[in-house]
């Protein structure tokens, strides 16, 4: 059953080093669950570990428990022993324990290198299967390392939620890219559901949601009133003291449960790795042109023209690696920073600063150091020009230029995720 606090508060003041330190010293993190249901029948389809410190501290609810763990330099590790006592005190419950269990994580506490606890908890084979929950934020602040995290945790087997959505709707452009098996509304949405901008996230996320399988949950259902406008954007699950508040598992005892059919996707295809290129992606698909110097500025000044008029909101990368001055073409993208989600910029040779440009150094090894990438995904469309020198210098085909042009979305996505990886994840 689950472990009852013990009275911690006076032993901890009793320990010397700060109120932080002396929590993660002491495992003195406690998690309280909330059931996840199905709207339709209010059946628990899954429940979510919330993270509380020691009753009566300063540091029990999560907000004043993780500033002081981020101030201390303590993310990761309060991060990770969260996420262990979530696990142990769900393997406790015996019956009670659930068959979907949420966990929320930040990509920064779980890029690290696991603990010994928590790699002993995910790899011994649990009788549930793990939830790993981020938020929008983490999308557009640490886009890179929430991908490689997602890839992790898709191919251990168990799934990935998206938390707050709606919350910042330019982040939309990033649901095909972490391929998030549930989607959950932010509460404004529920009880703002006639706003154009609620009914346009709404849109986006059921279109996610048709194309891809992915469960929609809504979040914050306190009333009748906001199950029933869930229902109406979307949600086929919900969550909010309606259903039930944060508690221990038992407190769920005798309620019905039924069988979630949350979606079991295959692992999402790896491009091969890093030695896969945006070019090798999208000649499979597409046949490889030629053109003269002039004819390639002819291609990428329709690329880039495009990427302007449709690229709000979206995720823009480019790869550049000719020789001395930037191309010509850059400065119309990088002055659009402030239209795009993300700007990712990367180049073989050292990159001019531009503002919230994320800007970086190819490794002098990279193939994709021969190849220059102009790639845009947003919401409702898709481009990408990869283009290459056709031959050596000496040959017959000095001065042309290979090129391959891609709308195709899937292509798209997946140049995008190649290139995304080869930014540092922290």
């Amino acid at each position: 059953m689950v472990r009852q606090q013990p009275s911690t508060v006076s032993a901890l003041r009793r320990s010397s080093g700060s109120l932080i330190e002396r929590i993660i010293a002491e495992r003195a993190v406690y998690p309280v669950f909330q059931p996840i249901v199905d709207l339709a029948t209010e059946e628990v389809v899954a429940v979510e570990a919330l993270a509380r410190g020691p009753a009566g501290s300063p540091l029990e609810f999560p907000d004043a428990l993780f500033a002081a763990a981020i101030s201390a330099g303590l993310l990761t590790e309060l991060d990770q022993l969260c996420f262990a006592r979530a696990l142990e005190t769900a393997l406790e419950a015996g019956p009670l324990t659930p068959a979907l269990l949420f966990v929320n994580a930040e990509p920064a506490g779980l890029s690290r290198p696991l603990s010994a606890d928590l790699a002993e908890l995910i790899y011994r084979g649990l009788p549930f299967r793990i939830v790993l929950e981020f938020t929008e934020r983490a999308l557009t602040s640490r886009p890179a390392a929430l991908l490689r995290l997602a890839d992790l945790v898709h191919r251990a087997g168990n799934a990935v939620a998206l938390d707050d959505v709606g919350a910042d709707p330019a982040s939309l452009a990033f649901l095909p890219l972490v391929k998030p098996e549930v989607v959950k509304l932010d509460m404004h949405l529920v009880r703002d559901p006639y706003s154009a901008d609620t009914q346009a996230t709404a849109a986006a996320v059921s279109a996610y949601a048709d194309r891809s399988g992915a469960t929609v949950l809504a979040e914050g259902v306190e009333t009748s009133e906001d199950a029933v406008n869930a229902v109406a954007l979307g949600a086929r699950w919900g969550q909010g003291w309606l259903f039930g508040r944060p508690g221990p598992l038992e407190a769920m005892m005798g309620r019905h449960r039924s069988a979630p059919d949350l979606a079991n996707r295959p692992q999402p295809h790896i491009q091969a790795a890093q030695l896969d290129t945006p070019f090798a992606i999208a000649s499979r698909r597409h046949a490889v042109r030629t053109a003269n110097s002039d004819m390639a500025d002819a291609v990428v000044d329709h690329v880039v023209a495009t990427t302007l008029d449709r690229g709000r909101g979206g995720i823009l990368l480019c790869v550049v690696n000719e020789p001395g001055q930037p191309p010509r073409w850059l400065p119309r993208l990088t002055a659009a920073v402030d239209r795009v989600t993300y700007l990712g910029l990367l180049g073989g040779s050292a990159l001019t600063d531009v503002g919230d440009v994320h800007a970086q150094r190819l490794d002098d090894r990279d193939s994709l150091r021969e190849e220059t990438t102009i790639a845009l995904l947003t919401e409702d469309f898709s481009t990408a020009l990869c283009m290459r020198a056709a031959g050596p210098e000496d040959s017959d085909t000095q001065g042309l230029i290979e090129f391959v042009h891609s709308r195709d979305r899937q292509v798209v996505q997946g140049i995008i995720r190649n290139i995304m990886r080869r930014f540092d994840t922290w």
